[in-house]
């Protein structure tokens, strides 16, 4: 079971892997969901046979541009779910359905609810 810090400390690794995903900088904002979404594939295909080390060594262009995704993905008990919601957000964001803003606060809402709230005892909420 999470603490209240720890539950505080693993919103904030997923909040860095929306940061990794939604800075736009460095590539065209209409790509950046597909080189995350490829980046995944190959990494997740790539641990069914491979050790994570050798994975690292692998994927190094990964590594640079989505640091935070990339160690997130080498632990097998990540949440894919949080992951495709981010996703989802950053596409419609490129698609002009939403602003970056508007999509930080709703993926921000999504990670409070499921990972601190639960941790909170009813008392203190």
């Amino acid at each position: 079971m999470l603490t209240k810090k720890s539950a505080g400390a693993e919103c904030l690794n997923k909040q860095h892997v929306l940061n990794d995903i939604m800075d736009v900088s460095g590539v065209a904002p209409e790509k950046k969901s597909l080189v995350a979404r490829r980046m995944i594939v190959e990494v997740s295909e790539a641990l069914k046979t491979q050790s994570a080390a050798t994975v690292m060594s692998q994927f190094v262009d990964y590594q640079t541009e989505f640091p935070t995704l990339f160690a997130t993905l080498l632990r097998p008990d990540y949440p894919r779910g949080v992951l495709e919601m981010m996703l989802s957000q950053l596409e419609a964001v490129e698609s002009g359905k939403t602003t970056q803003h508007d999509a930080s606060v709703a993926v921000g809402s999504v990670l409070v609810n499921q990972f601190v709230k639960p941790q909170i005892s009813p008392a203190s909420q």
